[in-house]
This record gives structure tokens, sequence and C-alpha cells, in this order.
């Protein structure tokens, strides 16, 4: 059987998936560089909405 999700759906799915797979968010990062806030994410986020 095959499924296809998505949005938010698809999202926790992959969670769900990677935990199974013992695999954590911190492991999809390309660099540490990449770890951000919730302030800052939400910083960007809305500058990105002005552009």
């Amino acid at each position: 059987m095959q499924c296809e999700y998505t949005d938010i759906l698809a999202r926790i799915f992959q969670h769900e998936f990677d935990h199974l797979n013992g695999l954590v968010f911190l492991d999809r990062l390309d660099s540490i560089k990449d770890i951000v806030t919730e302030k800052e994410y939400q910083r960007i986020v809305q500058n990105a909405g002005k552009k």
C-alpha cells in the first residue's frame, strides 16, 4: 500500500517516521548554523513577507 501526505500531516508523518529510523530533526540540518531560535525564525519569516 502506498500513501501520499501533504501539508502538516506530511510533516507529522515524516517526523514520526524519522523517529522509527533513529533520526531527529538535528540530523537533517546541513549545518549547525541552520539552528535558529523561535524569535529569530519569526523575524526571518516576517522579513521574507516584506519582499
